[in-house]
């Protein structure tokens, strides 16, 4: 890597992660993918992705989709497959998405001390469908395809495919290393015959609805964005991405926050933005929790009533750090949602 390149070797950046002054979010030097110096992508853009069929949504996502951010804390000292069950329980409706984090302790991705492939197999027993995230921290493409498809034989309906956080990003003193990034794991994904999910952040400087075109040229079938403001932010992002022809289906983002520590752990991402409705209500409330069900599931109904988006994404941390608390909390917000959502159906 050359000095002053990127730290996660990427080739379609920028990642999600470049800050509002278009610095990296690593080690605070110019993001080479901005600026008037800034690294071109290939020529032509598209030619290392090459032409791909992507395939559908899965049938067994209820529509309009609901999918719903889990972790199980890596210190969790109790029964791990019991707590799989009851976070299981909890989703009936939904789809599952199960993160890598960088600042897991115990594993790369947040199931906690079991397997990935053993919570999806929990999931699946339970009905829900899961979405199971692979970076390219770490790994080269070689390894992401093993993951990939042992997750699929476990039953996972998808793959969420992102470059990954750095561990400098979060003040985590340790090195890694980037094997691939979302747009080569989006097409290994669509190779293997898999569906492929991804990430984009809106609120992010650079190029980021070519970045969408990009990626789903690469085989992904549905991308799943960041927080980036109220509903008018988010509808104008994907009428852009729909302007460059790109038909990926999208999910917009809804802020799963009952607390004011949840909503500022959101907040301090770089590239993410919280809607201001949630900033503005929350601070003025005395019962944080109803007031964010309340907020989150007017927002979804706005979202899903534009038409651009095919459901949302509940992502953040519920309220407190108990893992049976956050269950409670987060099937308040689903269930506040589908009712929104029953509203709507003829």
């Amino acid at each position: 890597m050359i000095v002053g390149g990127c730290p996660k070797e990427m080739t379609f950046g920028p990642c999600g992660g470049v800050r509002s002054d278009e610095t990296c979010e690593v080690d605070a030097r110019p993001c080479p993918f901005l600026g008037p110096s800034s690294t071109p992508w290939p020529e032509p853009r598209l030619a290392i992705v090459g032409p791909v069929h992507a395939r559908g949504l899965p049938v067994a996502w209820p529509t309009p989709v609901t999918i719903v951010d889990v972790r199980v804390p890596s210190t969790w000292s109790g029964d791990e497959r019991r707590l799989w069950h009851r976070i299981a329980s909890g989703l009936g409706g939904c789809v599952a998405l199960i993160g890598e984090h960088v600042d897991n302790s115990r594993r790369d991705d947040d199931a906690g001390p079991v397997d990935a492939a053993v919570a999806v197999e929990i999931l699946a027993s339970h009905e829900v469908p899961a979405i199971v995230t692979i970076t390219g921290r770490d790994r080269d493409l070689e390894a992401a395809r093993g993951q990939m498809v042992r997750l699929a034989a476990a039953g996972a309906t998808a793959v969420h495919c992102v470059t990954g956080d750095h561990p400098a990003a979060l003040g985590i003193d340790r090195s890694a290393w980037f094997g691939a990034e979302a747009v080569t794991l989006a097409r290994l994904a669509a190779d293997l015959g898999l569906v492929a999910t991804v990430g984009e952040s809106p609120a992010s400087p650079g190029r980021r609805a070519e970045r969408v075109a990009i990626k789903a040229a690469a085989g992904a079938t549905a991308c799943v964005l960041n927080h980036a403001g109220d509903v008018a932010e988010l509808v104008a992002f994907a009428d852009e991405c729909r302007q460059l022809g790109t038909a990926i289906a999208m999910v917009a983002p809804i802020p799963m926050v009952g607390d004011l520590d949840a909503l500022a752990g959101l907040a301090q991402f770089p590239g993410l933005r919280v809607p201001d409705r949630f900033v503005e209500i929350m601070a003025g409330s005395s019962d944080h929790v109803q007031t964010a069900v309340d907020t989150a599931a007017l927002m979804a109904a706005e979202l899903v009533a534009s038409g651009r988006f095919v459901g949302v994404n509940l992502s953040g941390g519920a309220a407190g750090t108990d893992p049976i608390v956050r269950i409670e909390t987060t099937r308040r917000f689903i269930d506040a949602i589908h009712a929104e959502y029953d509203g709507q159906r003829p």
